[in-house]
């Protein structure tokens, strides 16, 4: 399986996707799954006042994305929690999950068991990955089942094609929030 290996330096693209999400940031508690280098992060915490950053992600990439994203922000409340340790972030409320590219990489159980638990509490989020036709998904039921979920979860929802290979960005808000 592929342990989180590429990063994607697409950081312009994610932005303009996450323009979408008309919830208002300052002070919001957010939530990165896969990381990579840190730069989506510390360029999230450079733009907005946030009241905290969580961080998700295989060991081998977690402590470097801290690394990087504390040098930048050093008052940054940053939070960095395994792969492993996933059952103990989605019970955690967050504004905003964010995640550009891997969630279509990881195993369904995981997945499934982390967006299904996060994405009904979460204010907002923003979930980029191909839907099919990839690799990385054995399933092919990704995405209907993103789909279902995005439904469930917001009120607000869109699924754009980003300008990186065939992903979609797929977007949700509330609004009564």
């Amino acid at each position: 399986s592929n342990a989180g290996g590429h990063f994607t330096h697409q950081e312009d693209s994610y932005f303009h996707h996450l323009k979408e999400v008309k919830y208002d940031l300052s002070g919001a508690h957010v939530l990165e799954i896969g990381p990579g280098d840190g730069m989506f992060a510390t360029r999230l915490l450079h733009e907005n006042k946030l009241a905290s950053y969580t961080l998700l992600d295989v060991k081998a990439h977690l402590d470097n994305a801290l690394n990087a994203i504390q040098a930048e922000h050093p008052a940054a409340l940053l939070k960095g929690f395994s792969s492993e340790e996933y059952e103990t972030v989605m019970t955690m409320e967050f504004d905003l999950v964010v995640s550009n590219i891997c969630i279509p990489e990881t195993p369904v159980e995981y997945r499934t068991s982390l967006l299904n638990n996060l994405l009904p509490r979460a204010k907002s989020a923003m979930i980029i990955g191909q839907l099919q036709g990839s690799s990385f998904i054995p399933d092919e039921g990704y995405g209907e089942w993103i789909k279902r979920l995005f439904e469930a979860s917001f009120d607000q929802i869109s699924c754009t094609l980003t300008d990186y290979n065939n992903c979609y960005a797929w977007i949700g808000y509330n609004h009564s929030n």
